[in-house]
């Protein structure tokens, strides 16, 4: 069932980058990976449905009790991708959108998907504001972190200072939004910089 959903999905991502249509294009790639069809998830519950099943007959009924209570959980897990998968096609994309975006931690990941937003001229101006409230909770936590997290958060703000021209100019001039925002950053990230310098010269 999932076979032709999937092949159906990422075929219209590979339609948009083969046609540049660039709006979102890198984000739902990873959103529909990590968080519609969730591949780790989807791998488990293939191994709890299908695994068991090879010891059916060599097992004594009290532990082919267990089995189809490990083959039931694995149904579950599958279904519940189905649905995510119907509501994706349904089109309640922003929500999943949201949802990864709070949740994506690795650095290769947080560089790719929020260029790929950065990049999109016109967003719905409610929807922009709730990537900007994402993003800059995502840059606090980050200015936050130990050095490492340095290199990330640089090339973020980057992304997101090559490509203000096209963000709502109400979200650039609220006081509780994006321009004091961006000053705080710049210290933060240059104090950070400055004291890693520092302790080893």
């Amino acid at each position: 069932i999932l076979i032709p959903l999937a092949i159906a999905v990422l075929a219209d991502i590979y339609q948009k980058r083969k046609e540049k249509e660039k709006e979102f294009v890198y984000l739902d790639l990873h959103v529909i990976l990590d968080n519609v069809f969730n591949i780790k998830l989807l791998i488990l519950s293939v191994f709890l449905i299908f695994l068991p099943m090879f010891f059916w007959d060599i097992l004594i009924d009290s532990y082919k009790l267990i089995i189809i209570i490990f083959t039931s959980f694995g149904i579950i897990l599958v279904t519940l991708i189905i649905i995510k998968v119907y509501h994706w096609i349904k089109g309640n994309i922003f929500d999943f959108r949201f949802s990864y975006l709070k949740k994506v931690k690795k650095y290769d990941d947080l560089g790719i998907v929020w260029k790929s937003i950065w990049e999109v001229a016109k967003i719905d101006f409610q929807k922009e504001k709730e990537f900007c409230k994402i993003f800059f909770s995502k840059i606090d936590h980050l200015i936050g972190l130990p050095k490492n997290s340095l290199e990330i958060t640089s090339k973020l703000l980057n992304d997101f200072y090559n490509f203000i021209n096209k963000r709502s100019i109400i979200l650039l001039v609220v006081p509780e939004n994006a321009f004091p925002k961006i000053l705080e950053w710049h210290f933060k990230v240059w104090q950070n910089k400055y004291i890693y310098i520092k302790k080893y010269l």
